[in-house]
């Protein structure tokens, strides 16, 4: 008979017996760590050389955005409705937006949907493009810039003036104008 769980073994038959229950339940569970390490592997679709790949790529087409969204924002004219220039630079900011959430960097994803939503009121009518406006929004793209250049160097940054900035963002769109 063995002993009870927490007793001692009384006899060479029962410690041998003991030591047979516990190698089986480390096979076991050997056997199930290697059958959830190979499952792991088979789904991993990227290897690590493919994923910093896959962030490289990300990072370029983010700061080909920034600059398009900077150039477009300069050329805008207070008051304008130079519908072109407002999609390019809406266009710009809905991918960094995008690439952002692909790939987790969800503090870009959410302050990138306020600038998009503020241009999106322009596309729409909503609101002309002010002084103002534009302003903040190149501010917004000097901001988005830092935030990319920290992910992409995993940096720490200044909370504060990111809150600010998306704050005033999101004040801006509840105050539409037309």
């Amino acid at each position: 008979m063995p002993p009870t769980k927490g007793s001692k073994p009384r006899t060479l038959e029962q410690a041998l017996e003991i030591i047979a229950e516990q190698r089986q339940k480390l096979f076991e569970l050997t056997a199930e760590n290697k059958k959830l390490k190979d499952q792991l592997a088979k789904n991993s679709l990227i290897s690590s050389k493919d994923a910093s790949e896959f962030y490289e790529v990300f990072f370029e087409e983010c700061f080909e955005g920034l600059e398009a969204m900077e150039s477009g924002l300069l050329a805008l004219q207070p008051g304008s409705t130079d519908m072109e220039e407002i999609n390019i630079i809406f266009r710009a900011a809905r991918s960094i937006k995008g690439g952002s959430m692909a790939f987790d960097f969800n503090a870009i994803a959410s302050f990138t949907h306020a600038m998009e939503t503020l241009l999106d009121q322009m596309r729409s009518g909503q609101r002309e493009a002010t002084t103002p406006d534009i302003d903040l929004l190149l501010e917004s793209v000097d901001c988005l810039s830092e935030m990319i250049n920290a992910a992409r160097d995993e940096e720490l940054l200044d909370e504060g003036r990111i809150t600010d900035l998306k704050k005033r963002l999101e004040e801006g769109i509840e105050d539409t104008q037309i």
